[in-house]
């Protein structure tokens, strides 16, 4: 960043700080983290004391059961994790208890929402919002054109068990 013109006495000191085991300053942002996670997200089985900075670890958000981790081959269980892994699902899930019930008593719908041939696009690949982003956006609101929050998740949670069905 220095090489780049950019300097940040505080950022410097806090970096430094890190790297000083006696140092305060990392352990005491630490203490302030509150970590959220997807059970059976991909990243899980690496979250262990020591590979998170955590000051309150909340337990892991359940998707229900059956859940599109429920199969045997490798791929698709694979492909599951990743999708557990969305941080457009995650945030759906703590910001709207009707969507994450209903996700939870519907846990195929998932399924389809992440389906590409339905409704979910790369975001790797694609600048287009997919299902779940759209929903989120209606629920949050959209400052940068002006549009409030209209509770799309929470509809959507009230609606989702009487339309959707086992997809499998």
């Amino acid at each position: 960043m220095t090489s780049n013109g950019y300097n940040n006495a505080a950022f410097d000191d806090y970096v430094l700080g890190s790297l000083n085991p006696f140092s305060a300053i990392f352990s005491e942002r630490e203490a302030k983290v509150t970590s959220y996670s997807i059970e059976g997200e991909i990243l899980e089985p690496l979250r262990f004391s020591g590979t998170v900075i955590s000051g309150t670890e909340e337990p892991p958000i359940s998707v229900g059961s059956p859940s599109i981790l429920d199969t045997s081959s490798p791929t698709e269980l694979f492909a599951g994790m990743t999708t557990l892994h969305s941080m457009t699902l995650l945030n759906s899930m703590l910001l709207s208890s009707q969507f994450a019930n209903a996700v939870r008593a519907q846990p195929f719908a998932l399924e389809v929402f992440s389906d590409g041939t339905l409704y979910a696009t790369d975001p790797q690949f694609s600048d287009i919002a997919d299902f779940m982003n759209r929903m989120l956006i209606q629920h949050v609101g959209d400052a940068s054109k002006g549009t409030a929050g209209n509770g799309m998740l929470d509809a959507l949670g009230l609606l989702l068990p009487a339309a959707c069905c086992d997809y499998r």
